[in-house]
């Protein structure tokens, strides 16, 4: 899929959408909802490219290139609706290409440290934010029922491991044990949120 120059550029007006309009508007490749993810993403993309070391004619390939790439995994039902906003997506799509950029270009020499990174997830700071709270819970969902339980035991009902293990609220009779498989959901809870595109989330 290509898009033209002036599609892609974040200048000019914008139009405004709500989540599901600008979906839709986007798997149709209008140029308003085109133009509006370019602008939602653009100040991003180009500070998290700068803190990776990426020149601003970088900047805008990865600009240009998430928008597209956001655009096909619409069409192609990658990426399907789940009450956020696109840019959302786009954004983590941007930090994966800049992720990669950095990789190709330095190898050896480059950490990168500057971007976050999901497997540092903080659920607490996560389902502080009440905006979230909504999409955590449709993120959940999508877990087995386990991970669901010791989830929400912990970060939604602030339970704490002894507590949980003394009223038998799960199947794990040692705290070393329930810790254990809460890591590994906290893990696929982790990959679910990359895949739906989110990086704001430690």
């Amino acid at each position: 899929m290509t898009l033209r120059r002036e599609q892609l550029s974040p200048r000019g007006s914008t139009s405004a959408f709500d989540n599901q309009s600008f979906f839709e508007a986007l798997g149709r490749a209008e140029p308003a909802a085109i133009r509006q993810l370019a602008a939602k993403i653009v100040t991003g993309v180009r500070q998290m490219s700068a803190r990776a070391g990426l020149s601003p004619q970088d900047a805008e390939e990865i600009l240009n290139d998430a928008v597209v790439i956001t655009i096909s995994n619409i069409r192609e039902g990658k990426f399907r609706f789940m009450d956020f906003s696109p840019a959302t997506y786009a954004s983590g799509v941007a930090r994966k290409l800049i992720a990669n950029r950095v990789r190709v270009k330095k190898p050896a020499a480059q950490e990168l440290d500057n971007l976050p990174l999901l497997s540092d997830m903080n659920p607490e700071a996560y389902v502080q934010d009440k905006e979230r709270q909504k999409l955590v819970g449709q993120l959940l969902q999508q877990l087995e029922e386990t991970c669901r339980q010791l989830i929400q035991l912990k970060y939604f009902n602030t339970l704490r491991d002894e507590e949980i293990i003394d009223k038998q609220l799960t199947p794990f009779t040692s705290v070393n044990s329930l810790k254990s498989k809460r890591s590994q959901c906290l893990k696929k809870l982790a990959g679910l949120a990359l895949e739906a595109g989110i990086t704001s989330v430690i």
